[in-house]
This record gives C-alpha cells, sequence and structure tokens, in this order.
C-alpha cells in the first residue's frame, strides 16, 4: 500500500526533490525507497519547478494565518503575452523572410542606430518588399520585439538550462558557493547587456517587461525561475550556510533585491553593466545574507 503523501511536509518534498534535481536520486530510486506513486512524485517536482517549496503546501493551509480559515481559492487569472508576429511562417521560404527582417533589423541597429530603423529601411536591407514585411509585422516596433522574445527564448532553451545545471553539478566540489554564484549572476547581467546593446532605448522603456521570471511564469512554466535556481544552488551548499529559516523565502527575497538592484543599474548607471565589481557586489550581498561559512582557502 502506497503511503499517503498527504502526510509529507512541504519541507520533506521540497527536500526530495532537490535531492532528485541535484541528481542525487532518480525518481525511480525515490519511489522504491519512500513507497510513493510515480505519478505524484512527478507533480511534486513539476509543481516546484513552477513556484518553489510554497505550492507543494496542502491548499488548505497556503496562506493561512494561525486562528483563521485559509482566503479561498480563485482561478488564477492567465495574462495573455502578445505575439509580435501577425502571422506564423510555416513554410520554408515564410521563415527566410522572417529571418532575413530579423537580421536586417539587427545590422541597422548596430550599424546606423534606432533613428535609421523605419520599416522601408528593413525591407531594403533584407532584400524583401515592404507588402511582404508587414505580412508578418504591423510595424518596425514588432520586429523589435520579436528580437527581444527570440533572445529570452535563447536564453530558456533546454539546452542552456540544462548545461549550466550540469556544470555546476560536476563543480560542487571543487567551486566554492561564492565563484558559483558569481558564474550564476554574470549570465544574469550579461543578459541585460545584451538586451541593452539592442535597442538601448527600447529597452529602458519595457525592461520590466522583459524580466525574465516573468517570461517564465507566462511562457515556460516547466522552466526554473531564477529563485527557484538560487534556492537550488544554495541546496547545494547547505552545510555551509549558517542562517537557518525558510530557503524558497529567503531565495525569492535575496533573488527579487537582486533583480531590483539590477534594474536601477540599467536605468541610472547601464555603465556599471560592464564593470565586474558590480557581479561582485551582488554575490557579496548574498553571501552575507545567507550568512556563508567561506574557507579561508574560498
Amino acid at each position: 500500500m502506497k503511503r499517503d503523501f498527504q502526510r509529507w511536509t512541504a519541507k520533506r518534498k521540497a527536500e526530495l526533490v532537490l535531492e532528485i534535481l541535484r541528481g542525487d536520486l532518480s525518481v525511480a530510486q525515490a519511489c522504491k525507497r519512500f513507497d510513493l506513486d510515480e505519478s505524484n512524485l512527478q507533480s511534486w517536482i513539476d509543481t516546484f519547478l513552477q513556484t518553489g517549496e510554497r505550492s507543494l503546501k496542502p491548499e488548505k493551509h497556503r496562506g493561512a494565518v494561525e486562528g483563521q480559515a485559509a482566503p479561498e481559492r480563485r482561478p488564477a487569472k492567465t495574462k495573455k503575452t502578445s505575439r509580435p508576429l501577425r502571422k506564423e511562417p510555416k513554410r520554408r521560404t515564410s521563415r527566410e523572410i522572417v529571418e532575413s527582417i530579423q537580421q536586417a533589423c539587427i545590422r541597422i541597429l548596430e550599424r546606423e542606430g534606432v533613428d535609421a530603423l523605419t520599416t522601408n529601411r528593413i525591407a531594403e536591407v533584407a532584400g524583401v518588399s515592404v507588402g511582404s514585411l508587414y505580412q508578418y509585422y504591423p510595424n518596425k516596433e514588432a520586429i523589435v520585439e520579436s528580437l527581444y522574445q527570440e533572445a529570452l527564448e535563447r536564453d530558456l532553451s533546454a539546452s542552456t538550462m540544462n548545461a549550466f545545471r550540469a556544470r555546476v553539478k560536476a563543480s560542487v566540489s571543487e567551486r566554492s558557493f561564492r565563484e558559483t554564484l558569481a558564474e550564476f549572476f554574470e549570465a544574469v547581467i550579461d543578459r541585460h547587456r545584451r538586451m541593452l546593446r539592442l535597442a538601448p532605448s527600447h529597452y529602458l522603456e519595457h525592461l520590466r517587461e522583459y524580466d525574465l521570471d516573468k517570461f517564465i511564469k507566462e511562457r515556460y512554466r516547466a522552466r526554473l525561475t531564477t529563485e527557484v535556481w538560487l534556492e537550488y544552488l544554495v541546496s547545494l551548499y547547505s552545510d555551509r550556510i549558517g542562517e537557518s529559516g525558510d530557503f524558497e523565502l529567503k531565495s525569492f527575497v535575496a533573488m527579487r533585491g537582486v533583480i531590483g538592484a539590477l534594474n536601477a543599474v540599467v536605468e541610472d548607471r547601464p555603465e556599471l553593466l560592464e564593470s565586474p565589481m558590480l557581479r561582485d557586489e551582488l554575490v557579496e550581498l548574498v553571501l552575507r545574507y545567507f550568512a556563508y561559512e567561506e574557507d579561508v582557502s574560498d
């Protein structure tokens, strides 16, 4: 008889999921060891990847205050994210036209600047008619938007995520938490560099809309948000973390602080994105927040 999984606390579920994500335990091994149903365990993993430990709590306890009933759960509103393309290119020739339009937009932004960006100029550089361009894009802003969305999608590709996870796991015994965080934050900062370099005025105007976690929740619910990534990294070095408590909450607060700081840098001090000192300061902030105990050799 399978063990009643409702008796598992959110913390126990999260600990087991993190063991599986680290590769210390397979799903099959966990099911056999703890007498769990595979479908239930897989649902824990999927839920954790989307929203962290809090969502693993039984529904009646979420958001409840001692002595009060939990608020009635309302259906979540799904926000539609606009697609910049008027129609999806299905044939090879259509995909080639869209690709040539996007590459032309990039070349104009890099070589001539945003003031030179018009639909006529994009069509000219792309070698297509303006009519062909308007079949796929309503205006130049939609073309720029498609470039940003594709950049975010590349950052969230399964190959990119898996490569980072494998690299971190392979080197965890050789690198300190400081070094691992430095690589993580360098990737976050580099995304801002690339986005800002592409079309500065557009990126500044839409900065909040290109928040990676927001994009993940709207488009890629199976991908890890940055706070879940941070919680995963913290779990790899948990024996050196001096601060106890709710790591899911602490990871959320820490990452929101980092994101807020980076948004301020992009808006007010963009030159700092080129300085390694920015990355080092963010690393120091998180290390101190989690009271990480470093060896003198770290």
